[in-house]
C-alpha cells in the first residue's frame, strides 16, 4: 500500500510538471491561476505530497487541462512487467559469455563459514 502512494505521488508530480510544461507557464502563474501559493505547486511537483482528486483537478485545469478517470482492473501491471523483463534479458545479453559454464566463487581465507 505505501508503494502505491509513492508512485502515484511521483505520477501526479509527473503530471502536473508536464501539463504546466505544455501550458509554457510557471509553477507562480498555476498558483495564481489555482489560488493556492506556489510553494504548493512546488511540493507536488516534486512528489513531496499526494494531491487529492479535487485539488490534482484544480491544479490541471489552470494548466489548461482536465483529469479523465477510467476504471482500470486490479492486478499486475502487465505492461510494466514486461518492460522491465526486456530490460533485463537485454542487460542479461550485453553480458559476455563465459567460456566455461561452470561458477566459480571467489576464495577468501580470513572469512571462516558458519553453519546455521
Amino acid at each position: 500500500m505505501y508503494d502505491d502512494h509513492v508512485e502515484n505521488r511521483g505520477r501526479f508530480a509527473a503530471l502536473l510538471r508536464d501539463a504546466r510544461a505544455r501550458a509554457g507557464l510557471s509553477q507562480r502563474q498555476v498558483a495564481a491561476r489555482a489560488g493556492v501559493p506556489q510553494s504548493t505547486i512546488s511540493t507536488y511537483e516534486r512528489g513531496r505530497r499526494e494531491p487529492t482528486l479535487p485539488t490534482l483537478d484544480r491544479l490541471l485545469r489552470a494548466s489548461g487541462f482536465r483529469v479523465r478517470t477510467e476504471l482500470a482492473p486490479v492486478g499486475p501491471d502487465l505492461e510494466r512487467n514486461g518492460r522491465v523483463l526486456r530490460d533485463v534479458l537485454g542487460l542479461a545479453d550485453a553480458i559476455p559469455h563465459r567460456r566455461d559454464g561452470a561458477l566459480r566463487y571467489p576464495h577468501f581465507p580470513n572469512v571462516v563459514a558458519v553453519r546455521v
